[in-house]
Parts: C-alpha cells; sequence; structure tokens
C-alpha cells in the first residue's frame, strides 16, 4: 500500500530532502523551501528560520538520528543543529557540510563531511567540541564505522586501515583476505561491519573477522554488493546471483533482482528490514523490494508513487518504509491487509450485496444491478439473469452440495448447477422477495422475504415464520445454523427465533430494548452462537445463557452489522467504525475478570479497506473460505483477509507532552520543540507554577504509533481533581476549566491499534498557587499586627465573606432567573406549537376528514415542526456556555439571518468586523439581542417592502453595533411608530440588558435599525 502526504494532509507542497526518526518515534521531514517537520502519523509541526532560533533559511539538507536519541540536521546554508527532548541548540558556530553520521556515542560523534574530511565531536558542558580527523585515504574513499566507535577504511595503499577516538593516526589492518582489495565495505544498525572482496566477504563483530563461507558448490565470492537485512543478516550479491545470509547460512535467493538489476551500478539507497527482506531506488526504476524469501517486486506511478526516480528511504521502528520525493511529498509504504475485489479489479459494480464460497472455492457474489459474479482462480465470470426474469439486488448462497442459491428482488429464486442458472420459485409463490439465504447441512434451504421465513428441498416450498408486528410475530433480519444443527432467525425486534423441528420459539435476550435488530448471527465453535445489533453491541450465546460486549467493554462501535470466527476462535466484527479483531484469548480473560477491558484491533482504510462501512440488509454479507480467508461485504467492495497474515503490534505507543496552555497562553515549553515523554533518560516530570487563582489549563500530547496512528486512542486524567481516567478517544488535546488552587499532576496513557495500552505516565506536575489572601502564612501574619488591627481586619474578612455570599446567592438567583426564562420559552414556544400539532392530527385521523383538508392539516404540521426546531434552535444557542461571546453572537446572526432571507425574494448583504473580539455575553443579554435582531428581520419582510437588506456588526468605542437596514418604504410617522409592538419590544429588549435601540425611518429610502450595547457593562 502506497500513502501520500503532501499539502492537503499538511505538509506544504516542497520537496522533501530526508528523513528520519528519533527513538521516541517522531518522523522528521527535512524540505527545500518549508524547513524541517516534525511528524507523529496525524499532524505536522513546522520548525525555520522564522520560529527556531538558530536555525538560518527554510531550506534542509540532511538528517540523521544518533543513538543517544538526538537529531542532527544540517540546512543548505551548513548551518549544524540538533534537536533533543530539551528543543533546538547549535551544535556548531561556523558552516559544516555533512555527508553522513558515521558513528556516534552518548556525547561523542563522528561526522564525514562534504569534502571527504572527517570530523569528531565531543559535547562538553553542554557545548560541542570538534577535531579533524587526518587519514590517508583512497580517491574513493569508503568509511564504516563499528559498535565501538573504530572507523574503518581504505587507505590510499589499498591496505584496510581502523582508527580509534583518542589515537593520533590509524593502524593498519591484517584485512581477512590478504592481497584483495577491497570492493564494499559497509556496516549494519548494530555496530557490525562488512566487507566484501573479490575473494569473499567477512564480517566484523567485534572482535575478529568471520569470514562467510561460499554457497556449496560455488566459487569464491566475487563482492558486487552487501546491503545488511535482519539481525546477523544481510543480502549478498556476488557472481551474479543475489542471496540473503543469515546467522552462518544461506537462506533464500533472488532471481528477479538479478534478472531486472544484475547490471545496475551504485543504488540511489538501500535499506534492509527486521524480517530479512529490503527496499532501494536506482534511477527512474521505481521502487525496488526484495522479501525475505527472495521475491522480487518493483512498485511504480501505476501503483500509487509520485514518481519513479528515488533517492532516500527510511525504515522505521515499525517497519514500514518512508520515501520523498521532489513535489511529490512524504510517502509510505506498508503491507496490504485487506485485498479487495471492486470495479478497479474487474468486478461489474462496486455495490455488493452478499458474499458466498462453493466447495471448489470459488466466490460468488451478488451485486445491487442483479449480476451474478463467480470468481475463480483469478478469472471473473458475470452471470447475468436468465430470459424471464426481471429484477435486481441479487444475492447468492453457496450450498454443500455444490449447488448456488440465487435470490433476486424482484425475481423470486434461481439456482445454479452444473453450469446453469435456472428459475425456481417466482416471487408471488414466497409472497416477497428473498434477502437472507441459509443452505443448511441437510440439503434444506432456508430464506427469508421481509416479512417470512420459508424452506425449500426437493421442490417443496413450506412457510415456517410469518411475520405480524401487531401480532407479536417478528420480521426476520438475519438466519444461522450452529454446528449442532440448530437454525436460529435474528429478529428487527432484537429477540431470536430458535427452530425445534416443528415451529420457531422465541428467545429473548436481557435487556431488548436496547439491543435494536439482531442483524448478524455466526455458529460459535463451542456450539453457542453470536449475535451482532444495531444499538446493543454484541451477544454471545452459550448453554442457554447470555453475555454481552459493547463499547464500554472496548469495541470501536456497538452497531454491529457482520459477525465471524475465524479458524482459531477469534471474533471478527464489521462495525460503523470498520472492521476490528477481538482476540480470542483476551475474551477469555476479560470473561474471567483478568483484563478490564477487551483486547481489539481495529482495522480502517490505512489497512487496505476502500470504505469503514459494511453491507446489512443482504445476507449472506460474509463468508470464511476454504483456505482461511475472512470475506466481508463492504458498502463499495468485498474485503478479505487472512487472520493468519495478521500481526499484532506489541509495542504500545510512546505517550508525549508536547505543549501545556494556562489560560490560553503558551505556558510550557519555553524551548522551541522540546517536550516531554517516559523514554526520555530523566524520568521526572516537569514541574509548572502558574500565576495565582482559579486558571485554565490545556495539554496538548500525541501518542507516537505508525502502525495507524489515526486509531490510536487516549485516555488521561488530572490527579488530584479527576477521580478516574477520562476517555479522549483519538483526541490529542485535553482541557480544564477554571481550575482551582492545588497540586496537580497530569497523566497520560494511550492505546495502539491493536488495544495495547502503555503504562500511565505522569508528563506534568502543576502547582496552581491561592492569592496571597487565601494563604495560611496571610492569616498568621494578621495575628502578629496587635489588637488594634484585629478588629479592622475582622471585619474586613467578615465583610469579604458577606460579599461572597451575596455573591453566590446573586448567582443562584440568576440560574433560577434563567432555567425560569427557559421554562417560559419552551411553554410559550414549543408548548403552543405542540399543541397546535396534537389537534391538527386529531384532525388529520378523522375518518371524515377530506383528503385534501388533510393534506393542508399535514402541511401546517410540518410547518410547526420546523417552527420548533429552528425555536428549540434558538434556545440551546442562547444557553450554550461555547457561545458566550460577542464573536459567536456575531456568526449565528449572520448564519440566522441568511437561512431566514433564503426563501424571500429580499437581497442579503453581511458586512462584519473580523475579527470581532471574544468579549463575554452571558446567555439572557444573548437572548434578549437575538429576540430584538428576529424582530427587526421580521418587520423588514413583513412591512418594508424592501428588496436588500444589509446586515452590519461592529464594535466601535467598546460598544456593539447590530444595524438592519432596508431600502423599502419606510416606517410610519413617528409617534405611530413608537407605538408600534415591534419597535416598543426591541426597545424594552435592549433595555432590558442596558443597551439601547435607535430607528432611523425616511419614507421612501428605506429604515434603520441599529442595536448599540455598551460592552463594559457586561458582567464579567
Amino acid at each position: 500500500m502506497v500513502r501520500v502526504w503532501g499539502a492537503d494532509e499538511g505538509l506544504p507542497a516542497t520537496s522533501v530532502t530526508d528523513i528520519a526518526q528519533t527513538p521516541e518515534g517522531y518522523l522528521w521531514v527535512g524540505t527545500l523551501l518549508a524547513g524541517l517537520h516534525r511528524f507523529d502519523g496525524v499532524q505536522f509541526a513546522s520548525y525555520h528560520g522564522l520560529n527556531t532560533p538558530g536555525f538560518r533559511g527554510m531550506a534542509v539538507r540532511r538528517l540523521f538520528s544518533d543513538r543517544a536519541g538526538r537529531l542532527w540536521f544540517n540546512t543548505y546554508t551548513d548551518a549544524l543543529l540538533t534537536w533533543t527532548p530539551a528543543g533546538f541548540a547549535s551544535a556548531r558556530e561556523e558552516p559544516l557540510r555533512v555527508e553522513r553520521l558515521l558513528w556516534s556515542g552518548t556525547n561523542e560523534v563522528l561526522l564525514l563531511a562534504g569534502n571527504r574530511s572527517l570530523w569528531h565531536g565531543l559535547r562538553r558542558q553542554q557545548a560541542w567540541q570538534w577535531e579533524v580527523i587526518e587519514l590517508p585515504v583512497a580517491a574513493q574513499p569508503r568509511f564504516s564505522a563499528d559498535a565501538e566507535g573504530r572507523l574503518w577504511h581504505v587507505q590510499t595503499n589499498g591496505a584496510l586501515a581502523c582508527w580509534r577516538p583518542g589515537q593520533p593516526r590509524a593502524e593498519t589492518v591484517e584485512p581477512p583476505f590478504p592481497g584483495q582489495p577491497v570492493r564494499v565495505l559497509t556496516a549494519d544498525a548494530h555496530g557490525h561491519v562488512w566487507l566484501g572482496t573479490d575473494r569473499g566477504a567477512a564480517v566484523w563483530r567485534g572482535a575478529q573477522w568471520e569470514k562467510l563461507a561460499s554457497p556449496p558448490g560455488d566459487a569464491p565470492l566475487v563482492v558486487k554488493r552487501i546491503i545488511p537485512a535482519a539481525l546477523n543478516g544481510a543480502w549478498i550479491e556476488a557472481g551474479g546471483r543475489m542471496r540473503r545470509w543469515q546467522g552462518g547460512t544461506w537462506l533464500a535467493e533472488s532471481p528477479g533482482w538479478i534478472q531486472d538489476m544484475g547490471t545496475a551500478g551504485p543504488l540511489a539507497f538501500a535499506v534492509g528490514d527486521r524480517r530479512g527482506g529490503f527496499w532501494a531506488g536506482y534511477r527512474d526504476f521505481g521502487l525496488l523490494r526484495v522479501e525475505p524469501d527472495g521475491a522480487f517486486l518493483r512498485l511504480t506511478t501505476r501503483d500509487g508513487l509520485p514518481s519513479d526516480s528515488l533517492r532516500l528511504g527510511l525504515v522505521d521502528r515499525d517497519g514500514f518504509l518512508w520515501t520523498g520525493y521532489e513535489r511529490g511529498g512524504l510517502v509510505q509504504i506498508r503491507p496490504r491487509l485487506f485485498e479487495v475485489l471492486g470495479s478497479a479489479q474487474g468486478l461489474p459494480e462496486d455495490l455488493i450485496n452478499s458474499v458466498s464460497e462453493d466447495p471448489d472455492g470459488a466466490l460468488w457474489l451478488g451485486t445491487h444491478r442483479g449480476t451474478i459474479v463467480r470468481q475463480a482462480e483469478g478469472q471473473t465470470t458475470l452471470l447475468p439473469l436468465p430470459p424471464g426474469v426481471a429484477g435486481r439486488d441479487s444475492v447468492a448462497a453457496a450450498g454443500p452440495d455444490g449447488a448456488v442459491w440465487i435470490g433476486v428482488v424482484g425475481g423470486g429464486l434461481l439456482r445454479h448447477t452444473q453450469g446453469r442458472l435456472e428459475p425456481v420459485l417466482p416471487r408471488a409463490q414466497l409472497q416477497g422477495d428473498p434477502r437472507v439465504l441459509l443452505p443448511a447441512r441437510d440439503g434444506q434451504l432456508w430464506l427469508a422475504t421481509l416479512d417470512a421465513i420459508w424452506t425449500f428441498k426437493d421442490g417443496e416450498l413450506r412457510l415456517r415464520h410469518r411475520a405480524n408486528p401487531a401480532g407479536g410475530q417478528e420480521r426476520p433480519a438475519a438466519l444461522a445454523q450452529t454446528t449442532e444443527g440448530t437454525i436460529w432467525a435474528g429478529t428487527f425486534s432484537g429477540a431470536l427465533l430458535r427452530w425445534t423441528g416443528n415451529q420457531f420459539d422465541r428467545v429473548e435476550p436481557p435487556g431488548i430494548r436496547e439491543l435494536g435488530r439482531s442483524w448478524a448471527l455466526w455458529p460459535a465453535r463451542n456450539g453457542g452462537l453470536w449475535i451482532g445489533t444495531t444499538d446493543g453491541g454484541v451477544l454471545q450465546l452459550h448453554e442457554n445463557q447470555f453475555r454481552r460486549y459493547t463499547t464500554r467493554d472496548g469495541l470501536p462501535s456497538d452497531h454491529i452489522v457482520q459477525v465471524m470466527e475465524d479458524g482459531v476462535g477469534n471474533l471478527w466484527l464489521a462495525t460503523r467504525d470498520g472492521i476490528c479483531r477481538v482476540d480470542e484469548a483476551s475474551l477469555t480473560r476479560f470473561n474471567r475478570g483478568e483484563l478490564p477491558t477487551l483486547r481489539v484491533s481495529r482495522y480502517g482504510r490505512a489497512d487496505g479497506l476502500l470504505t469503514i462501512g459494511s453491507v446489512a440488509e443482504f445476507q449472506p454479507n460474509c463468508a470464511r473460505g476454504r483456505d482461511g480467508r475472512l470475506w466481508f461485504a463492504m458498502l463499495n467492495s468485498v474485503a478479505a483477509v487472512d487472520p493468519a497474515a495478521v500481526r499484532l503490534n506489541p509495542q504500545p505507543p510512546t505517550v508525549v507532552l508536547e505543549e501545556a496552555r494556562v489560560d490560553g497562553a503558551r505556558f510550557w515549553p519555553t524551548q522551541s520543540a522540546a517536550i516531554h515523554t517516559a523514554d526520555v533518560r530523566d524520568r521526572t516530570p516537569p514541574a509548572l507554577r502558574t500565576p495565582a487563582g482559579k486558571r485554565d489549563l490545556e495539554f496538548r500530547f500525541t501518542g507516537l504509533s505508525f502502525g495507524a496512528p489515526e486509531r490510536v486512542r487516549f485516555q488521561h486524567q488530572l490527579a488530584g481533581l479527576d477521580a478516574d481516567w477520562i476517555e479522549a478517544g483519538g483526541q490529542r488535546r485535553a482541557e480544564y476549566r477554571y481550575v482551582p488552587p492545588g497540586d496537580y499532576a497530569f497523566r497520560l496513557r494511550a492505546a495502539n491499534s491493536d488495544g495495547v495500552w502503555s503504562d500511565p505516565v505522569d508528563l506534568l506536575r502543576i502547582r496552581v498557587p491561592p492569592h496571597f489572601y487565601e494563604t495560611g502564612w496571610f492569616l498568621g501574619g494578621l495575628l502578629v499586627l496587635g489588637a488594634g488591627t484585629l478588629a479592622w481586619t475582622v471585619r474586613r474578612v467578615t465583610r469579604r465573606k458577606l460579599q461572597r455570599r451575596l455573591a453566590e446567592l446573586e448567582r443562584q438567583h440568576a440560574l433560577e432567573r434563567e432555567r425560569t426564562r427557559i421554562a417560559q420559552d419552551l411553554h410559550d414556544d414549543l408548548g403552543a406549537a405542540l399543541t397546535e400539532v396534537g389537534l391538527l392530527s386529531s384532525l388529520a385521523q378523522r375518518s371524515t376528514t377530506p383528503a385534501d383538508r388533510m393534506r393542508e392539516h399535514l402541511g401546517h404540521i410540518a410547518t410547526k415542526a420546523r417552527d420548533m426546531v429552528t425555536a428549540l434552535d434558538e434556545i440551546v444557542w442562547a444557553v450554550n456556555p461555547k457561545h458566550d461571546s460577542v464573536a459567536a453572537l456575531g456568526r449565528y446572526f449572520s448564519e440566522y439571518a441568511q437561512q431566514f432571507l433564503q426563501t424571500t425574494p429580499l437581497r442579503c448583504r453581511i458586512e462584519v468586523d473580523d475579527p470581532l473580539p471574544a468579549h463575554p455575553l452571558n446567555s439572557e443579554q444573548r437572548q434578549n439581542l437575538l429576540l430584538a435582531f428576529k424582530e427587526a428581520l421580521t418587520n423588514v419582510v413583513r412591512h418594508a417592502r424592501a428588496s436588500e437588506v444589509r446586515l452590519t456588526i461592529a464594535v466601535r468605542d467598546h460598544t456593539l453595533l447590530v444595524t438592519v437596514a432596508d431600502d423599502g418604504s419606510g416606517a410610519l410617522p413617528p409617534v405611530a411608530a413608537e407605538q408600534a409592538d415591534g419597535l416598543v419590544n426591541m426597545r424594552r429588549r435592549l433595555e432590558r440588558v442596558g443597551g439601547r435601540c435607535e430607528v432611523v425611518s425616511t419614507p421612501g429610502r428605506g429604515t434603520t435599525v441599529t442595536f448599540l450595547y455598551p460592552l463594559q457593562t457586561v458582567a464579567p
């Protein structure tokens, strides 16, 4: 799978110059024109010369990550900088162009410069000290450093030499193949040095050179290329063959590499992975891949790459390859877990209704247009409906005898056998459309329409169940046969029907009102039954006992439309949130009370699915194949997964605190790009002290896991305030309002897409101090002032307490007024409207009401319903604290005016200050302003006879101005206008909250209504 991040995904439209990953998991992307970017899999953070001290310019040349966890980066201005969790720092004042990082230690580094000079750096007292190492090297120097920092290289005389840090000069070393020039010299990620000559290859593991024995029967190896891969392994191209050597054994060969790349020169890059394969780039050949078993692949633009020319690659700690392009963005290549079939793979359409596999392993699909699809051994065959059969929405189910049963909406039941598709039962005989098909093991076909369940065998059709919702008989939604042979049906009511041999018995699960429809059934290995519901999660029925699993237990959704077990008992669910897998071992442990939640793996588009939506209406909509693969009918394709190929990620995300804000302003870190994570050596979290008094706190964090970064879930807790963990889902931000004085610790944990949780970590300690008059020392100090000041102090404190009490009483009184106002609004607006709807409904239900009058009543009901929705929206807006600001009022008034006037012939022009201040407005103030504003618009529509309305919202001299002006006929004479109810109401509402309403009307030129509201009168 190829995934590209570009301008639309947050990476500026520029060329990627290099990629690196630091130990905590961040991916760093260097660009030509937009600086350095830190990527957590979801969002990019940008650093460049305009926002980062010491960063000169906008262009990054090279990136390196050393063993101590530092990121080194070199700009096109030859500035050399480092990044650690403490932030950015300059590593050298003078320019230096770096090509490679050869070796690094805790406070030591060895760099190869662009002029082929060697630079040895030591970090002392927070500063780097540098020296140039002069070594006699060949014209085309080759350097490799081992784990201890020894630098291996070829001298001008062709001899192999080794330089150690602290030595004045290099020592000549006896090579493993005396007299042979060194053709290849490279090092792997573990510090092992690999050497190749015309007589063989060898590896240095810290004590001596170990020669690689030639494969049996082969001449000595004439080495052309060595690519380290996996631990103690490498791919070695020698003698016209590319072979993998691992732990003393030749394991695999890649003829495909030799066929396509045998004559290739130096590669642009080659990186091995921990599985034993490698990736490479060469000219415009695209991306080259050799699997651990030697299989050779080429990915090109046909596979989704932005270009076939690559020059860099990085394998991250999750095993995925990253590369970048000129103007092509950042690219990730990862294995595709789900195989998909759709129109792009030869299907006649993307809308698939059902999926089933016959005993020969052929796949049968029902489609929306009615065409039947058979796919076997990579060949797709389309079976149109036979002559005389018309319909759409086909569903296909293969029986154990090889016959394939096909239901068609409008076309009845058909059967495919011995290569022929023939009608069996017309729709009229079934009295409905077959939607669910179940070929039973005894040769009977069970089928369900919307209202009935039938069986068919040997030409005999028998009714087994007739739905009659009024009489308590449920409509069928699903069918399944357990391992012991019992037939079960799921119903629209959530109840189950169990076939006893001559009738269906109703079985009611606990909490049936919460379940919705029982829409998916699957026989469990233990003889029980799995039931997927539309609203209540998944149920397990075993030995007549039900057990229910929901989102509270770790499921991603309670909407389950497909259920399957794989060959080893893991549970697979198709949900509203994609496909998920419940590990059988964790399910057992959860049932025993050993785990707090289920361990659930979640899969979506990043795993190869074209959509997260699954088919529910027709069945069978999922199937398990003979080879163990699981097939799911999705909304726009068919998806298959091999459970044996699933590799769970045991590594939990690394949780990182990126920023802490106090009252909306960044408070930590003070150093650009600094972070805190439990993986750093100093595990003590930062300690902050805020200004005194109640504060708003905000924490911004992330969880680093590139397996499925969008599906990383978080739980956070502000210890000292939160009694338990707060479920945050994928939200990477936590906000706390009006935090009282005290000592707190912000704690975080995260789970990857396979449900593996990290340990809880304290990421930040915060002290919110009280005001000085709230502290104990202040009160104690008052006691020593003497008896003369004590009385005054007591009186002052008493007054303050009384003021606080009065303020509390006023707040409670204001709350009661608000509740009374909301109740009055609900009674006046919604109560009256609901009464009218009830009366109109009664009139419409009378048998004597003529049809035209009934339509008129129903039209009035619809109009009233829309009015009630609008009224309720206004009430909710008025009481929602998120909208307690002038800026929010401006947005709402603008949207309201457009919606209100869009059904009228009036043109609407809106002018709003940008930005409006975030000055607070309480719900009473906003409610009165809104009602006055509505009254002004209503007057324009009803009385002004205007063609245009102009709305202006602005703040001038700390006064909010809302102006509604029209170009109509003008208002009534002044005396009459004063007495008009609408104008009186507007003035009263503005006066009620401390504002005023001004009306200017000119006959023939229109009317201007202005609401003036002084912001300084707004209560804090």
